[in-house]
């Protein structure tokens, strides 16, 4: 899916129109989901506890039902139970020891986790672009939001709709899609070697050592 957008692009010069990236847009939407749920189930409910077994591990609570929150907040507290509270710890609770109200130490995680995802794709992929930053910052709004919701209308989906939207439709295909266009643009550009040239820097670098 990804090598026929790139193809498109690279057919047209680079140039690309709404309607080519909102028919990839909901392609991704419903690949990627399928993909991270494929890859959450392996990683967090085999693999996590499969070590677990063998070493012997008490603690297997690596996640909760993420899929039902109701607020966005709750899904980054349940979806990845080992890194929040690791982020409780040696964030939040810091931020707090440091007469920060609770807002601002929420703020503060947000904006660490932000930082690493953002490190975590502009490595890889040799460009700094800020979607990942800001789709982790945009959360923050998200969970006022929500939150509002679940208590102006207890029982409602309302929240876990939004949840559900921003995660299959909003938020990572729309990431994806920006990464993919911005790297091919870099390449084109300029900004960014061909793989080719740099496999030729590579071999020329091992052939010199």
């Amino acid at each position: 899916l990804l090598n026929s957008l790139l193809e498109d692009l690279k057919a047209n010069g680079g140039k690309y129109s709404v309607a080519m990236l909102a028919d990839y847009w909901l392609r991704i939407a419903v690949a990627n989901t399928y993909l991270w749920l494929i890859v959450f189930y392996f990683f967090f409910h085999l693999y996590l506890n499969f070590w677990a077994e063998i070493l012997r591990f008490g603690d297997r609570i690596f996640y909760r039902d993420w899929w039902n929150a109701g607020a966005v907040s709750a899904y980054w507290r349940l979806w990845n139970t080992p890194v929040h509270y690791w982020l409780v710890r040696h964030v939040y609770f810091p931020c707090i020891r440091h007469n920060m109200n609770q807002q601002l130490a929420t703020f503060a995680v947000f904006l660490f986790s932000a930082v690493l995802h953002e490190l975590l794709i502009s490595a890889p992929f040799r460009i700094i672009r800020p979607w990942a930053f800001i789709g982790m910052m945009a959360q923050i709004p998200l969970v006022g939001i929500t939150k509002y919701l679940y208590r102006r209308y207890p029982g409602t989906s309302l929240g876990n709709i939004i949840f559900w939207l921003s995660f299959c439709v909003v938020g990572q295909p729309v990431a994806v899609l920006l990464y993919t266009v911005d790297y091919q643009y870099a390449r084109r550009i300029g900004e960014l070697p061909g793989l080719q040239q740099v496999s030729q820097e590579r071999c020329s670098i091992g052939w010199n050592d």
